[in-house]
């Protein structure tokens, strides 16, 4: 099996990054429109940079990587979860909840595209046939 990128969805990549663009451009506008520096300005601007920053990140990583060996979450300090691990699977409210004997991994469904949500539903039924222990 090939590495498998489970995708955020666009809308909200593009939403994210607008809100990011928004808090550069506000307290851009503040600094420039006011006589002195005030730090809420400059603290609005490292928000709006973070968030703009988080858009990259997500673009580039996306949400999930899954191997034959490991399901990863590509988040700064995501989970990284070994097939052989894993215990139990289950799906609650849509979303996946993959336990290991330390480790919880929660995939939300909600978060992921069209075609990245038709490989993880495919990938879950070969996950859940091969044989896995239950609690």
């Amino acid at each position: 099996m090939a590495d498998l990128i489970i995708k955020y969805q666009k809308k909200r990549q593009y939403i994210n990054l607008f809100i990011g663009c928004l808090w550069i451009a506000l307290g851009a506008y503040g600094l420039w429109s006011s006589d002195g520096i005030r730090w809420s300005r400059i603290i609005i601007i490292a928000v709006g940079t973070i968030q703009v920053g988080m858009v990259i990140w997500n673009l580039k990583y996306q949400y999930l990587t899954m191997t034959e060996n490991f399901i990863k979450e590509n988040f700064l300090f995501g989970k990284k979860i070994l097939m052989q691990d894993i215990i139990h699977v289950k799906k609650i409210k849509g979303n996946y909840a993959i336990n290991t004997a330390d480790k919880e991994l929660v995939i939300k469904t909600n978060l992921i595209a069209e075609d990245s949500l038709i490989e993880l539903l495919f990938f879950m039924g070969t996950l859940e046939t091969q044989e896995v222990k239950t609690i």
